[in-house]
């Protein structure tokens, strides 16, 4: 079953309802949801706070992880920079984001019920496995079998802050999950390549909305929400739908809030 072709769905972005460990709300990817009538994308503004005109990602593989399933996110996180996509975020004032290391979590340090990946970012960052860098952004990315309260049924991801550190948790859903776009997939793992769309939103919002102070618009969305769960210029092929091509991979992710049209676009 095909879901994708549904653009907007009426489901604004918002703020868990208890915050994490560290005190900040973080701003949460909604679930998909049937609702399909258009509605209103107020203007996003900037609210005074600063954004990342150089964002680096480092990324925690959290749980049980496959070489193909981490080359699916991999390629695209590395080549995301250079694509007209990422370009929208220039008029931001967001320069090019790089990928700077991976490192594993195979163990589970935190569990299988992960209810607080800022605990997972923090040992990396003590054991100096990963750089101390105020310009990054450290994405947690749990395996399928990783549980976080909310997770499918309120939201797909989100991102917050600790201090001067920026992270973002996403995880990878399982059958039945609610933030699959389509059942099919380009690279031959649907819920690897529904959740890399989940991770477009997250560093896009960011890198623009680091500290939850910058861009946003009067009901709260950063671009990333704006734009949540619309999909443009999609094209079909082979029984999936794809409108991004990185490094020659194909990839079906939402499209970004472009304030020169203010519309959602893909370049």
């Amino acid at each position: 079953m095909l879901v994708g072709l549904f653009f907007i769905f009426g489901l604004m972005s918002s703020v868990l309802t208890i915050p994490p460990p560290d005190g900040v709300p973080p701003r949460i990817h909604p679930t998909f949801t049937a609702e399909t009538s258009s509605r209103a994308i107020n203007p996003l503004t900037n609210h005074g706070g600063p954004v990342m005109a150089a964002p680096a990602i480092y990324i925690i593989w959290y749980g049980t992880w496959t070489t193909s399933a981490k080359s699916i996110i991999q390629n695209f996180v590395t080549n995301l920079g250079a694509t007209p996509f990422w370009a929208i975020n220039k008029a931001y004032g967001v320069g090019a984001i790089t990928f700077k290391k991976g490192i594993d979590d195979a163990a589970y340090s935190q569990g299988k019920n992960l209810t607080n990946p800022w605990t997972v970012v923090q040992n990396a960052l003590n054991k100096a496995l990963l750089p101390k860098d105020t310009n990054g952004i450290y994405l947690v990315l749990s395996s399928s079998d990783v549980a976080q309260p909310g997770f499918c049924t309120e939201f797909c991801g989100w991102h917050t802050y600790s201090g001067s550190y920026k992270y973002s948790w996403v995880g990878i859903p399982a059958s039945g999950c609610n933030c699959f776009a389509q059942y099919t997939s380009p690279n031959g793992n649907s819920a690897v390549d529904a959740a890399v769309s989940v991770i477009a939103h997250e560093l896009m919002e960011t890198a623009t909305d680091p500290l939850i102070n910058a861009w946003y618009n009067s009901d709260g969305d950063e671009n990333g929400d704006a734009c949540a769960w619309n999909f443009v210029n999609s094209i079909y092929s082979s029984g999936y739908y794809y409108n991004l091509v990185v490094n020659g991979m194909k990839y079906y992710v939402q499209a970004n809030y472009n304030l020169g049209s203010q519309t959602c676009t893909m370049s």
